[in-house]
């Protein structure tokens, strides 16, 4: 039998369709893909028509699929295992013609004895998939590109993240070397930062220091802006450039020492709930909450001058920096609101591995530089309360402690 020509075999489904007589349907099936001869049209009219399925357009994207899995001109590994993978494709029709699950569901298993049986040529069939999808989307077929990718998500083995868990990211905008506090500033806090794993992400909100020290062996990323963008801005562009699970942000004038990041990140792993940890906090009356205890506590605001968040958070967009806050103060405060609108927990963090100096760039000045224009500090924090007041409806309480 193995030896008939295509014609032969092609009487055989439509003799085995007339007569409803599924084994032979199936054999004759299993002799086409043994031939190599894999005519879409054919093989979905013969199976939809032999087993009534009544989705059609789902059955023809997984029995298409099909047909090309088990092709060894698709994907010559698979020579090996053909026989192997026959007898999955007539269990998948099996299945198919009997079942009143959904096409995912069935097709799911199809997936995961596809790779016990040979990893590399379910491998092959994933590129497969993805090159597809990504020729459907350059053609303009974003629903072919769909359905494709939908069909990839039913393989177990997913796409590979770029996220490193085993590490975190330093976010720290810099404006200036901190001429208020010229013991703490952007320079010192590198020296500590050398002292410590984790990638370190500058923002230069000043060019003229950014091209001086960008090269900093202790960089791993930076931005050089043209101008000062501002707090919040800048905090976005850092986030963006992060790889890792997890991001402290923290002041230039600031410093950290061994054990900080691990007490800072440590409740996370505990509390899916948790969003944002940090040393210092204040509850919604305004009260500033300094860590003077072993324990952690729930808190309404964390200052902005050194706190940790969940990378993916922000740059899958539940929570951001406003940017109507430019250039600075009422940062937390804002945060605060949406933290609170999720149901997201901030928690102070009882740890002493850390030290700011405090407003080490803005201290004696009266006003601030930023996008190509100035404004007086007093006005800045009465427009940004008041901005905040507005947009989340309620009495502004807080205060800003980012410095």
């Amino acid at each position: 039998m193995m030896n008939r020509d295509l014609s032969d075999i092609i009487e055989e489904v439509k003799r085995t369709i007339g007569s409803g007589d599924r084994l032979g349907l199936l054999t004759a099936l299993t002799e086409l893909n043994e031939l190599g001869y894999f005519h879409r049209g054919l093989f979905c009219s013969v199976l939809q028509s032999a087993f009534g399925l009544q989705d059609t357009s789902s059955s023809d994207q997984y029995l298409s699929l099909f047909t090309t899995l088990v092709s060894p001109q698709s994907f010559p590994s698979v020579e090996d295992n053909q026989h192997l993978l026959n007898l999955l494709f007539v269990e998948y029709c099996q299945t198919l013609g009997r079942s009143e699950a959904s096409a995912d569901d069935l097709f799911r298993p199809f997936c995961l004895k596809w790779i016990e049986i040979n990893h590399d040529a379910a491998m092959a069939a994933i590129h497969w998939l993805e090159s597809n999808a990504y020729q459907a989307y350059l053609k303009g077929d974003n629903g072919a590109g769909h359905r494709t990718l939908r069909m990839r998500a039913l393989f177990s083995i997913p796409v590979q993240s770029e996220f490193r868990s085993e590490s975190v990211t330093y976010v720290i905008p810099v404006l200036d070397l901190s001429p208020s506090t010229p013991g703490n500033n952007f320079l010192t806090l590198l020296d500590d930062l050398s002292h410590v794993d984790g990638d370190v992400v500058v923002i230069f909100n000043n060019q003229t220091l950014g091209f001086e020290y960008r090269n900093h062996p202790r960089i791993t990323r930076c931005a050089i802006m043209s101008c000062n963008v501002g707090v919040s801005r800048a905090w976005s562009v850092g986030i963006s450039l992060t790889e890792t699970e997890y991001a402290i942000i923290m002041n230039a004038d600031a410093r950290i020492f061994p054990g900080c990041a691990e007490a800072l990140i440590r409740p996370f792993t505990d509390d899916q709930s948790i969003s944002m940890t940090g040393p210092v906090g204040f509850n919604a009356k305004g009260e500033v909450s300094y860590t003077n205890s072993n324990d952690a506590i729930v808190v309404d605001c964390i200052a902005g001058f050194l706190f940790c968040v969940r990378t993916k958070e922000y740059q899958q967009g539940r929570f951001y920096f406003d940017p109507m806050l430019t250039p600075a103060f009422s940062e937390e405060e804002d945060l605060s609101h949406q933290y609170a609108a999720r149901g997201a927990k901030m928690l102070m963090v009882p740890t002493r591995h850390y030290k700011h100096a405090g407003s080490g760039s803005h201290r004696h000045r009266g006003t601030i530089e930023y996008m190509n224009r100035s404004i007086q500090k007093a006005t800045l924090l009465a427009r940004n309360l008041d901005y905040v007041r507005h947009k989340w409806g309620v009495e502004s309480t807080h205060h800003s402690l980012g410095g």
